[in-house]
């Protein structure tokens, strides 16, 4: 994601497209989870990190998977360096199979 966005970019939304069908066939739960950097206060980055997450789950329930097996988390600036040092590593969002 850029800076202070929670937009999915097209190249973004083709990988999202790549797995909508894996996510289908598991008939799993998913939990998506969204990340934001360091820059910016704790409430707006978790804020952020939501927004992330939740524009992920509704794009993957748009796009055939079952609203009821996606669930969203969000962790905002408190936990970025386990994504990487640098901060476009830290905007992001993972999505989990839940076993």
């Amino acid at each position: 994601f850029d800076f202070n966005k929670f937009d999915i970019k097209k190249s973004e939304a083709e990988k999202l497209d790549e797995i909508v069908g894996k996510i289908r066939e598991s008939g799993r739960e998913v939990l998506v989870v969204g990340f934001a950097d360091k820059r910016g206060t704790a409430n707006h980055n978790f804020n952020l990190s939501m927004w992330r997450a939740q524009m992920t789950a509704s794009y993957l329930a748009k796009k055939g998977v079952d609203i009821g097996k996606i669930r969203v988390a969000a962790y905002g600036k408190e936990v970025a360096d386990l994504l990487g040092q640098d901060f476009k590593d830290q905007r992001v969002v993972k999505i989990y199979l839940i076993y």
